[in-house]
């Protein structure tokens, strides 16, 4: 459906075109199929799941959740192979999140095993949930899927959803050459039914799923704060973060739960990101998308609710950022002590003078400078301290 271009990890892209590389890339999709499999020796419930209905809006992924899963855990291992999120098209376009995005690429690294487990037990929730709906005069509502008050639901039957799969079946049929995501979009054009779960996340993280929770827990060794941290997520994975007043809430709510407020929220940005963008392909009047504004708006009330926690990140990041580029310019000797050692710089204004011109140079935000009989070998130091930052950005 969409091109598919081989790129290096570290060129900007749109998200759907990265999604599609992470889908033709051998070493990834190998991954997926391993996860995919795995998460059916965790038992029935997980089988159930994958063979749920889906529809757009909100999932063109492909017909059934395992579709939805399948684009988690191609997000997930592609940050974790070394794909950086900075570069993403849609997140460039908003560049005074940047920090947050270094984080929330450091927190999927740090937490996993944790957003594992949580791909597969966050929509546990929907297998009992179901529900369809179809306008009245729609071809949906003629084959029975009438439309429903979503949040009083009657769920769907086991005639329902068998009749909605011989529906997509031989739909698709009528369209061999299509993608999933194609054959969803038409499906949904022509039918125009929607699949519901209301109140999946509080099903899906009350009693009726925790013995399977304890199996995935216990099969990524978990342990018992990341379990209560993996419970948490599945909980409230649902919660629009789009004002301070929610995010006060999340925090006291992990908080109550016994975990750090400030690192479970990390995490909830990072699964819901996971889940909502990366997993999902919107579908609205025959455009296709990802849907950015639910992690944008969590970024801006956690601004509004904690700015203080946001100012000491961006402090974080810029001394670790100093820190790195400190031990490139040793490295390279482009340090004061081997730079003044060269060209025998006295003590003074000069030596400041002489590094802010060297640190232009590596930033590139100048060409070239004279140091007299010494320039060819700074300028030569300069070139390898700019190759070993630019490794170091896209490492």
């Amino acid at each position: 459906m969409w091109e598919v271009v081989k790129k290096k990890s570290n060129q900007v892209e749109t998200t759907l075109a990265w999604m599609d590389r992470l889908f033709v890339d051998e070493e990834i999709t190998k991954k997926i199929g391993e996860a995919m499999k795995k998460g059916e020796s965790f038992g029935e419930e997980i089988s159930r799941l994958y063979a749920t209905p889906q529809t757009p809006p909100w999932h063109a992924e492909g017909r059934d959740i395992s579709e939805h899963l399948r684009r988690m855990f191609a997000g997930l291992f592609g940050v974790l192979r070394g794909d950086h999120l900075v570069n993403l098209e849609e997140f460039r376009c908003q560049r005074i999140f940047i920090p947050e995005i270094q984080e929330m690429e450091e927190t999927i690294g740090e937490y996993a095993a944790t957003l594992q487990a949580f791909i597969y037990l966050h929509d546990i929730g929907k297998v009992e949930t179901l529900s369809f709906s179809a306008p009245l005069g729609s071809k949906g509502s003629q084959e029975g899927f009438a439309q429903r008050d979503r949040h009083h639901p009657i769920l769907a039957t086991v005639r329902e959803r068998a009749w909605f799969q011989k529906l997509w079946n031989a739909f698709a049929l009528q369209y061999p050459k299509a993608s999933a995501h194609e054959l969803q979009a038409k499906f949904y054009d022509t039918y125009e039914i929607r699949a519901h779960y209301f109140r999946h996340a509080e099903i899906g993280a009350g009693n009726t799923y925790l013995p399977l929770c304890d199996r995935v827990s216990e099969a990524f060794r978990l342990g018992d704060r990341n379990e209560r941290l993996l419970h948490f997520l599945i909980r409230y994975h649902m919660d629009a973060m789009n004002a301070p007043e929610v995010i006060d809430y999340l925090v006291h709510r992990a908080t109550k739960d016994g975990l750090d407020g400030d690192d479970a929220l990390d995490v909830l940005f990072a699964a819901r990101f996971l889940d909502v963008t990366l997993g999902c392909v919107r579908y609205r009047e025959g455009t296709y998308g990802v849907d950015y504004q639910p992690i944008f708006d969590a970024f801006l009330a956690e601004e509004s609710a904690r700015p203080v926690r946001r100012a000491d990140r961006r402090v974080r990041i810029e001394k670790k950022k100093n820190e790195i580029e400190r031990k490139i310019l040793h490295e390279a000797l482009l340090d004061g002590d081997a730079v003044f050692h060269l060209l025998g710089t006295p003590f003074g204004p000069e030596r400041k003078e002489m590094m802010d011109t060297i640190s232009a140079l590596v930033h590139g935000e100048i060409e070239t400078a004279d140091f007299g009989s010494h320039s060819r070998e700074i300028l030569a130091r300069v070139a390898r301290a700019r190759m070993a930052l630019t490794q170091k950005e896209t490492s």
